[in-house]
């Protein structure tokens, strides 16, 4: 009998429940996992924006990447131009020992000569390292370009103050070996300049830039996206009294219609 009789504030009651501990289990899902947004129906517009969000924080991500491949690059090869230019200087020192022809025999100049060769030969070793990977990175920029191609046919000519060449020691040609020497060294002087130029104003900048934006949109998905622990625990206590009062209320509901024919019965 008591299953027939069901007073109008008990469905209300069931009603409220059933609210009560959708509530609650949403809290805990929220609270679990860390995320507001677990599934589309959670937030359909917050999810679309979620997803455009997250793709543009890859595709920056992908570019700093790129960007700081660049830079390591260019830093191999500035490394090596260093090194070119600490052996240019070491050339041209001896170069000028060299030529003091009064004070040295025939075969100190020859020996001058052989430690000239050597030092030639890792200059156009350290200088082709350094070019190579400078063409490899494709730097847009007119002015790297330009000053590689001038130390690539500076360090071509450097050949001449080899052995047999136009202004070996032998030649007595002091003058005209200098200016060869010089014109490398000035040119790979400018391409690490311009170099560092393009690193330290563009690479750089370029990653500092994308780092500040990636932090900004992982903020705004933070925002959109992620729990309010605050407001989800103050939601999960609220849904929970809810619940237990939805569930009094059902209990009392339950029993009210056998004290009602008890009362009858009597």
């Amino acid at each position: 009998m008591s299953l027939l009789i069901q007073p109008a504030f008990g469905l209300s009651a069931l009603r409220a429940f059933h609210a009560a501990d959708r509530d609650m289990r949403l809290s805990l899902e929220r609270l679990s996992t860390g995320r507001r947004i677990n599934r589309g129906s959670d937030d359909p517009a917050g999810l679309i924006a979620v997803e455009a969000i997250t793709a543009e924080i890859r595709a920056l991500e992908a570019q700093q990447l790129s960007a700081s491949r660049v830079d390591s690059y260019a830093t191999i090869a500035e490394g090596d131009l260093s090194q070119a230019s600490d052996l240019v200087s070491e050339l041209r020192g001896k170069l000028v020992a060299a030529g003091n022809s009064g004070a040295l025999s025939d075969e100190e100049r020859a020996a001058y000569q052989t430690e000239i060769d050597s030092l030639v030969s890792s200059i156009e070793r350290s200088a082709g390292s350094a070019l190579e990977r400078l063409e490899g990175l494709n730097l847009p920029d007119d002015a790297v370009g330009d000053l590689a191609s001038e130390l690539s046919a500076a360090v071509s000519d450097l050949r001449a103050v080899a052995s047999g060449g136009e202004f070996d020691v032998s030649s007595g040609k002091l003058e005209e070996a200098m200016s060869r020497v010089d014109a490398v060294m000035s040119s790979t002087a400018e391409l690490r300049g311009s170099v560092g130029a393009y690193q330290r104003y563009a690479l750089d900048a370029e990653v500092r830039s994308g780092q500040v934006a990636v932090e900004n949109l992982v903020e705004s998905r933070s925002r959109i996206a992620d729990t309010d622990y605050a407001l989800e625990t103050a939601n999960l206590n609220l849904a929970q009294i809810k619940r237990k009062a939805s569930a009094m209320v059902l209990k009392i509901a339950r029993n009210l219609p056998e004290n009602v024919l008890h009362l009858l019965s009597d």
